[in-house]
């Protein structure tokens, strides 16, 4: 080596070799001091060991070591040593110029041998030493090099009177190569340390991160697992084993099929085996059966793990509980049925509209049936199916709606159909408008309801009601028949008193003086008589009239009066006796006067003529009975109702008199009960029967 045979030099000059003594001193020095550094961990030992070592061998004051960063003149770390006001001096030197520097930068050894004379030294460095008030000897930088990088300059300075000798500076030279490589190591240590750290920090903050997913696995809400490349299971969270009741051992591998449901089994495993095949994520509907039997839907999940070089390694899944939400859909579904069908039943179809496209959004199948339209055709535009409408009740409709998309207001219209088979049907349509949360318009949804039939059916009832007045008319004519010799009896009484009183008014108005006062107390008596007469014959003319019921308040209680006046003479023809029993504080109801007139009167009469002896005793009774209602109840004291005739008296043409038509107690009924009442007949304790029936009150209605 060349470096080693320059030991042999002698003398302290450029030329003189060393002594044989020498170069083995300095040889031995270099093998130790090669051991030393190779037990050093920390740079700042390095100029101490190299102080240590070298000092038989070379005179200097300090040892300086200076690396410097790769591809860059920024320092990594140095060493100076005591000399800490020798850093100062460098202070305003650039890197460039720098001793350290010149010899990395060079690969060669840089001498400064008279700091005065030698024209290297930076003038920067010459003011700095002398600001710090230095005496400096003779300064030698060698490189620190590898073979695998430039690492920096090892420097030495001596005494002021010392010179350094090539074989000095070739000594240095191989220190330099010593230090170099121990640095090296020391970098090479201190990397693998600090990798060992990181790696060691990585390992713990991976077991870390282990426990907290293991723990995330174990306490997230759905069951969790995971398998190989190929799909064999190799990990089942506790959720999966607890609720399967199957150990990891029995899960393992294709063990896990043993916990599904038989009739899913087939179609998940072929989902499963096609999701390996492709590569691909994928989730799939499944029932899972518990431990105790019990079978619960759940959505199975998986997703593919690839490599950097997208080859799968292993795939993870969950299972999720979907039970309630397929409850929830078997429920919806069923009432979706359930609405279908009750929509066919009435006939009642549904709709959306969006207010801004006035696009169809949704028909149901009853719209399609009503409409006349294909149901695998898709929605109808709203044009098509307002074309569907009657002419004459196209721009009603039309209006109606507008309003509820220009006005947001609720719309209520009948219109006309016509249907591809010009058959003609009613409609009736409800729209609502549907808000927003901002109060924007959204929709308008509605129903249309076929009331073709119910149209039909309403012109049947009102043709119904004329019939029922007109027969409740004749049935008012045929009883008042039947009264009218006591009604001419009762009119009779006023008239022959009326005329009485006439004859002696003209009786006392003939006398030679005529009695005035007394006369004209006679001509009062006649007008009352003929008042009364006259009121006789208007309560029969109403009667008799014919016409649309006319609800009004009426005072039941007057009401009753009214009829025991008119059926009074008919009871004293028969030696019945006729008593009021009225509650005075009794509400007034709303009705028809005339309809209850009879529904009264029918009662009394069939009261009356059940009772055949001449004590016989008809009892009108009026009271508040619960729910606010009115009842009116017609006590007489004749022979009773049989018990097979007490279910069916009310039934039109089933009478219990030989002459009966049978229709007057079922005209009562139907009165009755169009006025929200209800009538019933009871047996009486001892003899005759009782016939109720209540009206309610204004009480009630006003409630």
């Amino acid at each position: 080596m060349a470096e080693m045979s320059s030991l042999t030099k002698l003398g302290t000059g450029e030329g003189a070799y060393a002594s044989p003594q020498v170069a083995e001193g300095r040889y031995e020095a270099v093998l130790r001091l090669s051991e030393a550094l190779s037990q050093c961990r920390d740079p700042e030992d390095l100029t101490a060991i190299l102080s240590q070592e070298l000092r038989e061998f070379l005179p200097f004051l300090q040892f300086y070591i200076v690396v410097y960063m790769e591809n860059s003149d920024e320092v990594e770390w140095a060493v100076v040593g005591r000399e800490r006001s020798l850093v100062a001096a460098y202070a305003n030197v650039p890197v460039q110029e720098r001793p350290s520097w010149q010899a990395y930068k060079s690969q060669e050894p840089f001498h400064i041998r008279d700091w005065d004379t030698d024209e290297r030294v930076p003038a920067e460095l010459r003011e700095g030493i002398a600001a710090q008030g230095l005496d400096v000897g003779p300064l030698v930088f060698v490189p620190l090099t590898t073979p695998h990088r430039r690492l920096g300059a090892l420097g030495m300075s001596g005494p002021t009177a010392t010179v350094y000798s090539n074989e000095d500076i070739s000594f240095l030279r191989l220190i330099g190569r010593v230090v170099a490589f121990a640095i090296s190591d020391i970098f090479n240590l201190r990397h693998v340390e600090a990798t060992n750290e990181e790696l060691q920090r990585q390992n713990e903050r991976l077991q870390c991160t282990e426990r907290e997913l293991r723990e995330v696995i174990e306490t997230i809400p759905v069951m969790a697992w995971s398998t190989e490349a190929d799909g064999a299971a190799e990990f089942f969270n506790q959720r999966w084993l607890e609720y399967t009741g199957l150990t990891a051992a029995q899960a393992r591998g294709a063990g896990w099929a043993a916990a599904l449901y038989p009739n899913d089994r087939e179609g998940l495993l072929d989902f499963w085996g096609a999701l390996l095949a492709a590569g691909r994520a994928g989730e799939f509907e499944a029932r899972l059966r518990r431990f105790d039997g019990e079978c619960r839907w759940f959505l199975f999940r998986a997703t593919p793990s690839l490599d950097g070089n997208g080859k799968i390694v292993k795939w993870y899944g969950t299972n999720t509980d979907i039970e309630e939400r397929k409850r929830a859909e078997e429920d919806l579904k069923r009432s979706e049925s359930y609405l279908e069908e009750a929509q066919k039943l009435t006939q009642t179809g549904s709709y959306a509209i969006d207010c801004r496209s006035r696009e169809t959004l949704y028909w149901s199948r009853e719209m399609f049936r009503l409409f006349g339209f294909d149901l695998h055709q898709g929605l109808p535009k709203l044009e098509q199916w307002v074309q569907r409408i009657h002419p004459e009740d196209r721009d009603k409709f039309k209006l109606a709606s507008e309003r509820a998309f220009s006005e947001n207001v609720h719309y209520d219209v009948e219109f006309r159909i016509v249907k591809h088979e010009s058959t003609v049907r009613h409609i009736h349509g409800i729209g609502h408008p549907v808000m927003s949360s901002s109060g924007e318009l959204v929709q308008v949804v509605g129903t249309m309801v076929d009331i073709t039939e119910h149209k039909g059916a309403e012109e049947a009832r009102d043709k119904l009601r004329r019939l029922e007045v007109d027969l409740a008319q004749m049935n008012r004519v045929s009883t008042m028949g039947e009264l009218t010799a006591s009604l001419a009896h009762e009119i009779k009484q006023p008239i022959g008193a009326a005329v009485t009183n006439a004859e002696a008014c003209l009786r006392l108005l003939d006398r030679k003086q005529p009695d005035l006062p007394e006369a004209q107390e006679a001509a009062l008596e006649m007008v009352k008589d003929a008042r009364r007469a006259a009121a006789i014959i208007d309560r029969v003319r109403l009667l008799y009239q014919k016409g649309s019921p006319q609800r009004d308040v009426i005072d039941v209680n007057e009401l009753i009066r009214e009829m025991v006046i008119v059926l009074q003479n008919e009871a004293n023809r028969r030696s019945i006796t006729m008593r009021a029993d009225l509650d005075e504080k009794l509400p007034t109801v709303i009705g028809d006067r005339v309809q209850l007139q009879q529904a009264l009167m029918n009662i009394m009469l069939n009261g009356i003529e059940a009772v055949c002896d001449s004590s016989g005793q008809l009892s009108i009774r009026s009271q508040l009975a619960d729910n606010d209602q009115v009842l009116i109840s017609v006590i007489d004291s004749g022979v009773g109702l049989a018990v097979e005739a007490m279910g069916r008296i009310f039934d039109a043409f089933f009478t219990t008199k030989p002459q009966g038509t049978g229709l007057g107690l079922a005209i009562t009924r139907s009165i009755v009960e169009s006025h929200g009442g209800r009538i019933w007949a009871t047996a009486n304790a001892e003899r005759g029967t009782t016939f109720h029936f209540t009206l309610p009150s204004r009480l009630a209605a006003d409630a």
